[in-house]
């Protein structure tokens, strides 16, 4: 095999050896350029960087890939971005006034370090609060940025950037290395990171989306609490003694009492995981699902601050019972006394400060129906008729009186 500036657009002559696998001119029968071909390349994109008087050095790899792998510039990237309490601890919710710091990792992912061309310093704009992205270069600094040495960036790098700690790799905070906020609305709040936000070091045209990247949090104290837990029948009667395999639908009441948005951490999953218990006398941990335990699982939204929704399926068509992610009910084979438990935000997945009221039970029992409910009718000759309905068993026990009053009750009918 050999290589060889042959004619433009077609193979090397045939002095070459074996004209079947040398390439000139135009590499590829492509006329104005290709590998071989003095101050020409490999296709029009990369044809300057590539040729040479004497072809591409042997050996080459034979076919040779289209496009040539041209190293790539230094490109930004954001693999990590959060907030911090004074603690070092990563914070979703601060309270107001409270010290606020950064945490950041900024990587070079290209095959190349800053060129010297663009600037000394690689920049980075830390906002507390902007939750559009930018789309083209942002010329403002903000109050703290951000400020390192190009040369640090070397390709595949990873630098850390912690304004609790200081200067971490050499990093230089410029201005407040925290901030604070007063108590607002709660609302959730999104600190943004945007690496050179000059675009000093151009690498892709227009592409502003890889060196940005948010956090969300809010400022207050989100609580998730339980106003009301109950146990209904299919009718959506509540009651705490049912039949043996009867259905048992939980309904719920649940609320924010908190002075803040109770946000979930991951902002690609902004739901509410709950579990309700059939049996769970004792509290459960954080994650303990109710899969095991026959119970009832249910999805909802976040929480925004003083709110407050029920939920139940019966009677049809309840209150948010699209919110029940599997059966809306559960039922017992055995007589007993059992324990009924919901676990709000079991796995945590939401910001809230008090875990302690996350919970709530109800103890009722199976295979006891006693419940009823007394009723009594008169007629227009001046009888009556009453008794006791038993709706859990479908049973009504009725005493028929006679049309005169003093008389006595009668009989039970069954």
């Amino acid at each position: 095999m050999c290589f060889d500036g042959g004619p433009p657009g077609g193979r090397a002559p045939n002095s070459c050896g074996d004209p079947s696998i040398c390439y000139g001119g135009g590499g590829y029968g492509t006329p104005g350029g290709g590998y071989g071909t003095p101050g020409g390349g490999y296709g029009s994109p990369y044809g300057s960087p590539y040729g040479s008087p004497y072809g591409y050095p042997y050996p080459y790899p034979y076919p040779y890939p289209y496009p040539y792998p041209y190293p790539t510039p230094a490109d930004f990237t954001v693999p990590n971005f959060y907030l911090k309490d004074a603690s070092g601890a990563k914070t979703y919710n601060f309270d107001p006034n409270e010290n606020i710091f950064w945490y950041a990792q900024i990587r070079n992912t290209g095959d190349q370090s800053p060129s010297s061309t663009y600037g000394t310093n690689v920049y980075a704009n830390l906002y507390p609060n902007q939750s559009s992205a930018f789309t083209s270069a942002d010329d403002d600094r903000t109050t703290t940025y951000i400020q390192h040495g190009r040369t640090a960036f070397t390709p595949d790098t990873t630098l850390t950037f912690d304004s609790r700690t200081g200067a971490t790799n050499n990093a230089d905070f410029q201005g407040p290395n925290s901030y604070s906020q007063a108590l607002g609305s709660g609302a959730p709040q999104y600190a943004r990171i945007f690496v050179d936000p000059l675009n000093q070091y151009p690498n892709e045209p227009t592409n502003y989306n890889n060196n940005q990247e948010t956090f969300r949090y809010v400022v207050g104290s989100p609580d998730l609490t339980i106003p009301s837990f109950q146990l209904t029948d299919s009718s959506g009667n509540v009651h705490t003694a049912f039949d043996i395999d009867y259905r048992i639908y939980p309904k719920v009441t649940i609320a924010n009492t908190g002075t803040a948005q109770a946000i979930s951490k991951d902002p690609d999953d902004i739901h509410t995981y709950n579990w309700f218990y059939s049996d769970r006398p004792s509290p459960v941990a954080d994650g303990t699902s109710g899969a095991t335990d026959t119970g009832v699982s249910m999805q909802t939204g976040e929480f925004g601050t003083g709110s407050s929704f029920d939920y139940y399926c019966l009677p049809s068509p309840g209150s948010r019972c699209d919110r029940y992610d599997n059966d809306q009910y559960w039922h017992k084979s055995t007589k007993g006394t059992y324990t009924a438990r919901i676990f709000v935000n079991f796995d945590n997945n939401v910001v809230d400060v008090n875990r302690a009221n996350s919970q709530a039970t109800i103890v009722y029992s199976v295979g006891y129906s006693i419940q009823g409910r007394i009723y009594a009718d008169m007629n227009k000759s001046g009888g009556y008729t009453a008794g006791v309905d038993y709706p859990l068993s479908g049973v009504r026990v009725t005493f028929n009186g006679p049309n005169d009053s003093g008389s006595e009750i009668g009989r039970a009918h069954v």
